[in-house]
């Protein structure tokens, strides 16, 4: 196994604890084989590149990439890789903390070996926020496991309403108002008066985003109106749209427009009317 130990806040994180889980990205080299075994937490993985096959008493699991593997915990099972480097996200939920799950505690209370609609994307952008992490990476990560585990739970992605349900302009709302602060999943899903994870699967399928990825975006967006319609300097209106420092800032607003804050506001205010 070659674990990626970078911590967070640190620009490469490849682990996190947030509510009840702990989230990592783990490459394990070829041929590997690892004996018969078990884990004291519950177990979820996706895998992003690579082959891997997890066999348990009676049962061979083989997951190609986008397939997600769960299993309780105490679950004998022995693990064998393939002939090329495998990278997994993998995700570990706490025994002492099941009961927080609420609806979708059932998705590891036993072995699941599913291929569900949106796994692999989804592992991919934890992949992402894991990588390159900001002030708004917890709650992105904590909604997309919740996804994960929904999906899992359905084994597909499940049928909804064309009419987004009010609650959900609720959470909007309560995301517009609250920007500049510190944002927890729970807090929305509070002020929205439903479950963290109904919050954050109806929230992904009708706004094809995470909260935390909506935040983020909304951050940038507030941003760029400051920086073109007043005369703030960088690092103070960093702060005043929730960003940690200027640096901060100007990593996301880059990533997300290609462009340094400080270049947008030059260029689009030297473009003529």
């Amino acid at each position: 196994m070659r674990p990626i130990e970078v911590t967070a806040g640190s620009g490469e994180a490849s682990h996190l604890a947030v509510g009840p889980f702990r989230v990592s990205i783990a490459d394990f080299e070829p041929d590997l084989r690892i004996p018969m075994h078990y884990h004291d937490w519950a177990c979820v993985s996706v895998l992003l590149s690579g082959q891997f096959e997890q066999r348990f008493p009676g049962r061979s699991c083989e997951c190609p990439p986008g397939v997600v593997l769960a299993k309780p915990p105490a679950e004998r099972h022995e693990d064998r890789w393939y002939s090329t480097w495998s990278r997994h996200l993998i995700i570990e939920i706490d025994p002492e903390r099941h009961e927080e799950l609420g609806p979708v505690r059932s998705a590891v209370e036993r072995i699941s070996h599913v291929h569900a609609v949106g796994a692999e994307s989804l592992a991919w952008a934890a992949w992402k926020e894991l990588v390159a992490p900001d002030s708004v990476t917890p709650v992105a990560i904590e909604s997309i496991v919740l996804q994960l585990l929904s999906r899992l739970q359905r084994r597909s992605d499940g049928k909804m309403s064309s009419v987004p349900p009010q609650w959900l302009a609720t959470a909007l709302e309560f995301v517009h108002d609250n920007y500049r602060s510190p944002i927890r999943l729970a807090d929305v899903a509070v002020a929205a008066g439903v479950s963290p994870d109904h919050l954050a699967r109806v929230f992904g399928t009708v706004k094809g985003t995470t909260i935390g990825g909506y935040l983020r975006t909304l951050r940038v967006e507030k941003a760029a109106a400051l920086l073109l319609g007043s005369s703030a300097g960088i690092a103070e209106i960093a702060y005043k749209t929730g960003f940690s420092d200027q640096s901060h800032l100007t990593r996301v607003f880059k990533r997300a427009k290609g462009i340094t804050p400080g270049r947008f506001r030059s260029t689009q205010s030297s473009d003529p009317l």
